[in-house]
């Protein structure tokens, strides 16, 4: 199929995917509603919404990266010059529900060896260049 390359956003009101939630509950489950409620509140306070929305709807995150994967970093990180983009780094983690989903490790301004979360948004695929045989 033809790719659109296009995103569209929706607005959904929190209490209709509660409501939502709540249905996939036993009915004879006595503490359907406040594990509901404790589901939305974390997940509004971790900015993570969009992830119970997206689950209960099929949708996947769709994290094209893996482990051990080199990338290259728009996300910045904090040097004595400032904030500065991460560049060249290897994905060491993924965790698809968190707002900051994919773990990297890179080598910062100072030659230390540091571990971030980013968001998979900020990543692109960086392609090792080959040694020229001699």
């Amino acid at each position: 199929m033809k790719k659109f390359e296009k995103t569209i956003e929706i607005k959904v009101s929190v209490d209709s995917i509660a409501s939502n939630l709540l249905t996939k509950f036993d009915k004879e489950f006595p503490h359907a509603e406040l594990v509901v409620e404790a589901i939305i509140a974390t997940a509004l306070d971790k900015n993570t919404i969009s992830h119970v929305y997206n689950a209960l709807n099929g949708f996947d995150v769709g994290i094209d990266f893996s482990i051990g994967q080199h990338v290259d970093c728009k996300a910045t990180t904090y040097t004595n010059d400032g904030y500065k983009p991460i560049g060249k780094s290897v994905v060491t983690e993924i965790n698809q529900f968190a707002e900051k989903n994919v773990k990297i490790s890179f080598v910062d301004y100072t030659e230390k060896s540091k571990e971030e979360w980013v968001r998979h948004s900020e990543l692109s695929n960086w392609i090792e260049p080959e040694v020229a045989a001699v």
